[in-house]
Formats: structure tokens, sequence, C-alpha cells
């Protein structure tokens, strides 16, 4: 007789058990092995797989009265911590014939009613589950149209916000607008009058070239020596960093020795390459000459040059061209060895002339 309504257990996994005491009434034991109950896996994203006897599980049955009221199920490998192993008891359904003229005996009949009632228990958990399931995809549903529904409310809310930043800083641009045109006037007025005051320096009585020197600072120095010229002087214009063009603020102090020391604000980053423009004079005003050019020819091809020069200067421009003339390499792209010697460098043996001027 079925004492119980229990025709589906679940067992949790541990990552080390494999046998599982099933207790579950009225389960034909088959004497092939085969059985009426469907074991299945369920993982932790809950996919389920249904697993196969005498490959992924075996099983002992305890048998009262030629059916099983518990057994116990193993399974061939641990089941793993999240997942959980699944056992449902099912009948098979067939036709029963009783004829008048030959009375059935009882336990018969007890037999059959239970196998019925195995069969209704069954029936009626498919439909529990089935009720489940709709009632779970009902929440779902509604939940999924709840979220929706903040979702678009959410949005609204952030366009709203979107909108009122823009046009807080639109308002903002607007307020500010008067004082960047005031700023970009100042700045074209500063150069205005450095473009005037470098062209009355270079048409002046000083007459000398304007040209740039390069440093590369090591993170510590904050001054930078410019050595006095052999002839003439030099005036300070401008400094700038090499890569942005940023014009960096100084300070000049002009010792005893005649040479500039620049004066930063404070040492820039290490590595930073930055230039220095001035105009230097080349007319001394005590009527000695003064060379302002001098050209070098290297008719060996060679990836080193050493010239050496009678400039004025102690930094001179270059300009270099190779055998075919063309323009190669400018003015900060060389190393000065002394006061005369200047070494050019190149990634490859060429030929061709530098022309050195002040």
């Amino acid at each position: 007789m079925i004492t119980t309504d229990i025709i589906t257990l679940a067992f949790s996994g541990d990552g080390l058990t494999t046998s599982f005491d099933v207790r579950i009434e009225g389960i034909p034991i088959a004497p092939d092995g085969a059985s009426h109950f469907v074991v299945s896996r369920k993982d932790a994203d809950g996919e389920i797989e249904v697993l196969r006897y005498g490959v992924d599980y075996s099983y002992v049955a305890h048998i009262v009265n030629g059916f099983s009221n518990s057994l116990t199920l193993t399974l061939n490998e641990p089941l793993p911590a999240g997942a959980s192993v699944i056992v449902l008891r099912t009948t098979p359904i067939f036709s029963i014939s009783y004829y008048p003229e030959n009375k059935t005996p009882p336990k018969q009949v007890e037999a059959d009613f239970d196998h019925i009632i195995k069969i209704l228990q069954e029936q009626g958990h498919l439909v529990k589950k089935l009720r489940e399931d709709l009632d779970a995809e009902v929440v779902a549903r509604e939940e999924a149209d709840a979220a929706l529904e903040r979702a678009i409310e959410e949005e609204a809310r952030v366009r709203e916000e979107a909108d009122a930043a823009l046009g807080r800083r639109i308002d903002q641009e607007t307020d500010g607008f008067d004082e960047v045109l005031k700023e970009c006037r100042g700045i074209l007025e500063e150069m205005r009058e450095a473009q005037e005051a470098i062209s009355d320096l270079s048409h002046g009585d000083l007459g000398g070239p304007v040209e740039t020197i390069y440093f590369t600072s090591d993170g510590v120095a904050a001054s930078y020596t410019i050595p006095r010229p052999k002839i003439g002087r030099n005036i300070l214009l401008m400094a700038f960093e090499a890569s942005s063009r940023r014009k960096i603020h100084f300070a000049e102090r002009t010792p005893s020795d005649g040479s500039i020391i620049l004066e930063l604000a404070g040492p820039l980053p290490a590595g930073t390459r930055f230039g220095v423009v001035f105009l230097r004079s080349v007319n001394a005003g005590d009527g000695e000459a003064v060379n302002t050019e001098y050209e070098h020819i290297q008719n060996e091809p060679s990836d080193t040059w050493v010239v050496n020069h009678d400039l004025a200067a102690d930094y001179p421009r270059v300009l270099i061209r190779d055998s075919d003339g063309s323009v190669t390499v400018g003015g900060e792209d060389w190393s000065r060895a002394s006061e005369k010697i200047v070494t050019l460098t190149f990634s490859e043996p060429i030929s061709g002339k530098a022309v050195l001027s002040v």
C-alpha cells in the first residue's frame, strides 16, 4: 500500500559525496537493472542533464514485496558543490482488465489500485510543476514590465538632467565668452609687440640673426647658462617646450663674464626638451671683421662629420645638404665639441656639405 505522496527527491552536492539514500515508495525494479525512475543532474547555472544508468550512476534497491521502498544511488563521480541530483518516480500507464467470471485476488486489486494512485500522484506532480512554472513566468513578466517602466523613467530623468547640465554649460560658456575674447586679444597684442621688437632688433644697430639653443632638463636644474659669444652679445627673446611649443616663463641674470643665466620658475620634468630663442649681435662696434658663414665639404661618405670653423658665434646655425642637394638635418641636430668644433652624427654614412652661419 502506498503510504506517502513523495515521488521526487533532490540532493545537494558538496564536491565529495557520491552515494545518496533515496526513499521513494513503489518503484518497480526490473531484472535487467532498468527501473521506473529518472535521475537528472542540475548544475549551479540551472542547466539540467538526464543521467544514464550504468554510465553515470548505479543503484542498489531495497525490495519489499516486489517493490522498492528505498534505494542507494551511487554516482560515478562526486556531485559538485552548488549542483544537485534529482530522482523522479515514473510509473508506466497500461490497461487492466477484470472478468466477472474470474475472481481477482485481493492482493492484485490492491496492487492495481496502488499503481493507479502512483500514476495520479505523478500526474498531480506534473500539473503542480506546470502551475509553478506558469506562476513564475507571470511573476517574471510582471517584474520585467516593472523594470522596463523604471528604465524608461530613469532614462527620462537622466535626459532631463543632461539637458539641464547642457543648458548650464552653454550659459557658463556664454558668460565667459567676453573674458576669453579679452584674453585672446591680449595674447594677440603680446605677439604683435614681440614681432615688432624682433623686427626692430633684427634691423637696428645690432643686426644679428634670431637663433635657438635647445636644452634637455634633468629634472633638477632650474637655471641654464648661455655663454657669451666671442664677438657681440646675446639678447634673450623667449623660451618654449620643444614638443608642445608652450611658452616657458623665465628671468635672466647677466654675470660679469658676459654670459646669460636663464632662471626658470622651477625644474622641468626630467627629459623635457626646451628651446631658448635669442638675438645674436655680430656687430661688436669696434670695427673688427666678423665671419658670418662657413662651408664644410664632406667628399667621403661618413656617419660622423667633424667641422672646424672660425665663426664668431659659439652656437652657429647648421644647414646640411646631402650629395643630391636635399636638406637632411636642421640646426638642432648637432653637438658642440668645443668653441670652434661642431660634430654632426648621422644614422648612416653620407656625403655632402654643411653650411654654418651666425
